[in-house]
């Protein structure tokens, strides 16, 4: 899902994609009476720039992007504010 080119285009598709399989996986635990005892945790090691690049899409940059999801998990919070 990397998006050196053609962001506009291909982000909502890869994000479909993620949606996608942790609604069919979050389905499952749930169905299975697991959701409070199984915490998904998504990662990525870097960020993008905030600029587009001459391909259209943008290059990697610092910082990193992470989300956590589960029954058990008391969201609704931004680390650090």
């Amino acid at each position: 899902h990397d998006t050196h080119f053609d962001t506009k285009e291909s982000v909502p598709a890869n994000l479909q994609d993620i949606n996608d399989g942790l609604e069919s996986f979050t389905k499952e635990i749930e169905d299975m009476g697991l959701n409070n005892s199984v915490t998904i945790l998504v990662v990525s090691e870097f960020g993008r720039t905030l600029t587009s690049n001459a391909g259209g899409g943008t290059d990697h940059a610092w910082g990193g992007n992470y989300f956590m999801l589960g029954g058990a998990v008391n969201g609704g919070k931004i680390v650090g504010q």
